[in-house]
């Protein structure tokens, strides 16, 4: 997910979100002519860029990458931080809270974008697909029931 960074010459980062490791979610892209490029979005690690799933292409990609697994035979698989894949329309700053509560979903999940699909819907276009939620931090059990009940 790539974005302009704030200012005229885009040197501060498209938002202040954080990364879950430290330091900010945002990591500037070095051009091949070694000027400043767009910023790219890492929730967690900048080795671990975030897919912008609003892109058509990365459905696509994901689920071919879903067939292709499934044309060998695997009998499921584990979606980890699925709370964090959709992020939250025009990825606004987050405002600080301190000690945030529990469940508090925080700039990037957003399961449902006005009648589109969601990542979670992704995999429901196979519903004989057994998935198994895996880490889902800062969710409570409600939420994550009601977030993960495409799982039947």
């Amino acid at each position: 997910m790539f974005r302009e960074g704030h200012s005229e010459g885009h040197e501060l980062t498209p938002n202040n979100w954080e990364s879950v490791f430290g330091g900010s979610a945002w990591t500037r892209v070095t051009e091949a002519d070694s000027s400043p490029g767009e910023w790219y979005l890492h929730l967690f690690d900048e080795s671990q860029p975030d897919f912008n799933w609003d892109n058509p292409d990365v459905w696509q990609l994901f689920r071919g990458v879903l067939r292709f697994w499934l044309d060998r035979g695997v009998d499921g698989f584990r979606v980890d931080v699925a709370h964090g894949l959709v992020k939250k329309t025009g990825l606004p700053d987050k405002e600080p809270v301190p000690n945030p509560p529990l469940g508090d979903d925080g700039p990037f999940w957003a399961p449902k974008r006005g009648g589109g699909e969601s990542p979670r819907h992704a995999m429901t276009y196979l519903p004989q697909i057994p998935l198994r939620p895996g880490q889902g931090p800062k969710l409570s059990s409600e939420q994550a029931s009601t977030h993960c009940s495409w799982l039947g």
